[in-house]
């Protein structure tokens, strides 16, 4: 399986890269207690990765909040929040 398809486990994914990579895949897939883990290997390894802090604060924030799998991949496309119609 490709790294960028989220199927590798942490013995498979070499870096803060890698980890950071897997988290946006998973983040995408909507697994993301996977996703949270994979950023935080990724800061563990290089705690100045300003995009992986992001997209951590960004899914516990809103996974946390439960606005819902569909609103979250909306922000991560489009960068806003809309509201519910």
């Amino acid at each position: 399986m490709d790294i960028f398809q989220g199927d590798k486990n942490d013995e498979q994914v070499k870096g803060a890269e890698g980890h950071f990579n897997r988290g946006r895949m998973l983040g995408f897939k909507g697994h993301y207690p996977e996703a949270i883990e994979a950023y935080k290997k990724a800061l563990e390894i290089d705690p100045f990765n300003t995009q992986a802090r992001i997209n951590l604060n960004f899914i516990c924030y809103f996974n946390g909040i439960g606005i819902g799998d569909d609103r979250i991949r909306n922000v991560a496309k489009t960068g806003r929040l809309q509201k519910e119609t």
